[in-house]
């Protein structure tokens, strides 16, 4: 639950790193939030399916997002600071963005999503379970059993 959400970032120490993925449904920088992915530690990740209830998941997650203090990675900063920014919410203390890095290193390819940067890096091909996008483990990850804690995101149609 979303209050589950707001005590774990809580508890966690300032000072540890983030891992955050924004699931948004469509293409355009206005398309609604679907997920949410984080990981505070290497192979504990958290997801949620935000469906039409993303408004209490993105008001548990501000402390930590606009806290410049806790530092933060993500794939694609621009879009989740607007994405983010759409919502309310100010993201601070973003200081690595996995996109930018596969741009920087191969700025001659045209797709830098994260399942392409994974493969092309890693050759590695991701699940498409939601938690995967916050903490992907090349070669150690049971598959199986981080598809079956967090499920295939599912787009749910609101309004």
């Amino acid at each position: 639950t979303y209050s589950e959400l707001e005590q774990h970032l809580q508890s966690l120490p300032r000072e540890q790193p983030l891992a955050i993925w924004l699931e948004v449904a469509g293409e355009e920088f206005d398309a609604p939030l679907g997920g949410l992915a984080l990981a505070a530690e290497a192979g504990e990740a958290s997801a949620a399916n935000l469906g039409c209830e993303a408004a209490p998941w993105l008001e548990a997650l501000k402390p930590a997002v606009e806290d410049a203090a806790r530092p933060k990675t993500v794939h694609d900063s621009k879009r989740a600071f607007l994405v983010l920014q759409a919502a309310g919410i100010r993201p601070q203390g973003i200081l690595h963005d996995t996109m930018l890095y596969s741009y920087l290193l191969q700025p001659t390819t045209a797709n830098h999503t994260l399942d392409e940067v994974a493969v092309r890096h890693l050759n590695q091909r991701l699940s498409g379970a939601l938690a995967e996008k916050a903490d992907f483990e090349p070669r150690r990850m049971d598959r199986a059993a981080l598809t079956r804690r967090t499920g295939t995101p599912r787009r749910a149609r609101c309004g």
